[in-house]
């Protein structure tokens, strides 16, 4: 203490925290300062557990007593299909296109089946579907599902779930595809219930719970992952062209542009520091990063959206593999071909999936020098789109913004480059929802082209 500034300390009792005056002076500031904020206040209802099955989540996370590690992974992808001008002709082309040839365990056709009954028809699901205002279509594929056998029995424990998450009888069809290297089931529920009043699904329960549902019951049936199985799946991981949990971590730590592992003390956190250090080896390979220093690495602007555009690349030619053979390493895309290069002319040989919820195909074509070219959805015309064994050119189009472009850059302009079909609604009161609907679709066709991310 010095002695230029001496002072006299009072000692009051412990605990004391003033009087009276000292209190009302702590509330009065409290109160000035909330009245000066200017922090946005958020609204607590966001809209994500409205509809049936909102609180199921909370329920079913309750009494978990195993880490995420150790649960089965299971990948769950929804989407809500609105008739609009199409009709019921869109729901019969969408189950018909999961009926196809070539997706069950023998090469044949999908066969249909619901709660009770295998190889039904779709006749009468379709026809009790006609004036349904939408319907859901979910994708289901867990991890190991070559383990599992057959699907349907694990399928209807999971509807009877959502069911009883939602409380309500639903109507639904199923069916397994084993064309990939990935068996997965689709299902298709009405919009309907067995009352004919309209199924309203709360979004949480839909982009989470009905996740978290799937996962318990493929724990149940083959139970938790050991933890030699955790080690050898993310082991894996490293070497992978395409979007991995190891990428997620990475871009956890990445401070600015810049990955640095951390250091680690456990023999857990030294064995996925090894694993972090050479998957950024194996990106800085794809020249995705590049050395930063001793043990640190710069990523390369978009190296996510680029990873993941690989991934879907790989699951294309690993599909058309059975069709081509060795071909299949010769299958190009025609949206790396440079904007000057010469036309392609060549004979359309096939349409595949590239989004089976959306019911959007890419094509194939084969050239006159025998290539075979890729095309994506987003450059077909579904409504001209050419038939088998027509004779096409492709070439790149000019870039020219539609009206729409211009209308989602004039919203995005004044919202800090952000899009939602609530900031347009605001922006135009006016507009219409099936309006809103087809920018969304103009984004993610953009989204695809690598312009703009969803967030």
């Amino acid at each position: 203490m010095s002695d230029d500034t001496p002072f006299t300390p009072r000692l009051g009792p412990i605990r004391d925290r003033g009087g009276p005056a000292g209190k009302r002076l702590r509330r009065q500031l409290a109160k000035t300062g909330k009245r000066l904020s200017n922090a946005p206040r958020k609204s607590s209802f966001t809209g994500a557990r409205y509809g049936s099955g909102g609180a199921a989540r909370t329920r079913a996370s309750a009494g978990r007593h195993l880490s995420r590690l150790q649960r089965r992974r299971v990948v769950v992808k929804v989407h809500i299909a609105r008739a609009g001008r199409a009709g019921p002709g869109l729901y019969r082309a969408h189950v018909g296109y999961l009926q196809r040839d070539g997706v069950d365990r023998e090469g044949e056709g999908g066969v249909l089946y619901d709660r009770d009954n295998e190889g039904i028809s779709p006749r009468d699901f379709l026809e009790r579907s006609e004036q349904d205002r939408h319907q859901f279509r979910i994708i289901v594929s867990p991890e190991g599902g070559a383990r599992m056998g057959d699907f349907k029995q694990a399928t209807r424990d999971l509807m009877a779930r959502m069911e009883a998450d939602t409380g309500r009888r639903l109507d639904w069809i199923a069916v397994d595809h084993h064309n990939t290297g990935h068996p997965h089931t689709h299902i298709v529920v009405r919009g309907r219930d067995a009352r004919m009043k309209d199924v309203v699904i709360a979004r949480d329960y839909l982009t989470h719970g009905l996740r978290e549902a799937a996962e318990d019951l493929v724990t149940q049936r083959l139970g938790p992952r050991r933890a030699l199985e955790i080690a050898e799946t993310r082991q894996k991981q490293v070497d992978q062209d395409r979007w991995t949990g190891l990428d997620r971590e990475i871009e956890n730590l990445i401070d600015g542009s810049v990955f640095e592992p951390g250091d680690a003390s456990s023999s857990g956190e030294r064995f996925s520091r090894s694993l972090q250090i050479a998957r950024a080896r194996h990106l800085q390979t794809l020249g995705l990063a590049e050395p930063a220093g001793a043990v640190a690495w710069r990523m390369k602007p978009g190296w996510q959206e680029q990873l993941k555009r690989r991934g879907r690349r790989g699951d294309i030619i690993r599909t058309l593999a059975a069709e081509f053979g060795e071909r299949k390493k010769h299958i190009q895309f025609v949206q790396d071909r440079d904007a000057d290069a010469t036309p392609i002319q060549g004979v359309v040989k096939a349409y595949g999936a590239e989004d089976e919820l959306r019911d959007t195909r890419y094509m194939l074509v084969e050239d006159f020098d025998g290539g075979i070219w890729h095309v994506p959805a987003g450059a077909i015309d579904p409504t001209s789109r050419p038939s088998r064994g027509a004779v096409v050119e492709l070439s790149r189009a000019s870039a020219l913004a539609r009206a729409s472009d211009t209308a989602i850059a004039r919203v995005a302009d004044e919202t800090g480059g952000v899009w939602s079909e609530d900031l347009h609604a605001r922006h135009d009161p006016g507009s219409k929802p099936a309006y809103r609907l087809s920018l969304k679709r103009r984004l993610e066709a953009l989204r695809r082209a690598g312009i703009g991310e969803r967030l």
